[in-house]
């Protein structure tokens, strides 16, 4: 039981370092600061910045959907793998939000 608050508590937090993560990359690409590295959305981001946000907040809200999901209707087993996988996601984007407060703070 524990397992699964943890679970949609680490989604949501993933959700908005994703949506966070949007917002800084769009300022550091629209003040030449810093390259978006994934080509996927570097194409999306050349054809349109708000195409680009409007992505960042969808996946967003498709991870707690299916967060939600998980937390209804999977077995225990499932859900502790899927929230070792939402950790993960989470301390990479901790860190990609390190990268972003290093390029405000030093650029």
């Amino acid at each position: 039981m524990k397992n699964k608050v943890k679970l949609i508590y680490v989604s949501w937090l993933v959700a908005m370092l994703n949506i966070v993560d949007g917002f800084a990359t769009h300022y550091g690409l629209a003040n030449g600061v810093i390259e978006e590295l994934n080509p996927i959305m570097d194409f999306i981001w050349l054809k349109s910045p708000l195409l680009f946000l409007s992505i960042k907040t969808v996946l967003s809200l498709v991870l707690i959907a299916i967060s939600n999901v998980v937390y209804k209707t999977s077995n225990e087993k499932f859900q502790k793998n899927y929230l070792v996988l939402l950790i993960v996601l989470f301390l990479l984007y901790v860190s990609v939000l390190g990268l972003h407060i290093m390029w405000f703070v030093f650029v």
